[in-house]
């Protein structure tokens, strides 16, 4: 690991390193973060968290579900483009958030499965 030795990241905001480790912010990790953070609004609101969990859903309908949303993101473009305002913003973030949340669903779900260790086929 790399880490700085010229700044104190929890004084340096300009240095480009993560505030948590003093490790250099990799590529992306300010958007991927802020999009995880996205789908956590969404996962818990109420109207979703009545829904249940994923655990034992079937990834590829999960597939199928983040599609859909992909779809709802592409309309909200359309609304944030037609007025631009904050509102119509939010709803793209919104929409953002739902979408997210689905392949992270996936994820969880794969990274739990128990697999053998070489292919048998």
């Amino acid at each position: 690991m790399i880490y700085c030795d010229e700044h104190d990241p929890e004084e340096c905001e300009d240095c480009g390193l993560s505030h948590c480790d003093g490790k250099p912010k990799r590529r992306g990790e300010d958007a991927v973060m802020f999009a995880a953070e996205l789908a956590i609004q969404q996962l818990n609101l109420p109207k979703n968290i009545a829904k249940g969990g994923w655990e034992n859903a079937d990834p590829h309908l999960l597939v199928e579900r983040g599609v859909e949303e992909m779809y709802e993101i592409y309309q909200a473009l359309y609304d944030l483009a037609a007025n631009p305002c904050e509102e119509t913003k939010q709803h793209v973030l919104a929409e953002c958030g739902d979408a997210i949340a689905f392949p992270a669903m996936v994820a969880d779900i794969v990274r739990k499965m128990e697999v053998g260790d070489d292919d048998e086929s």
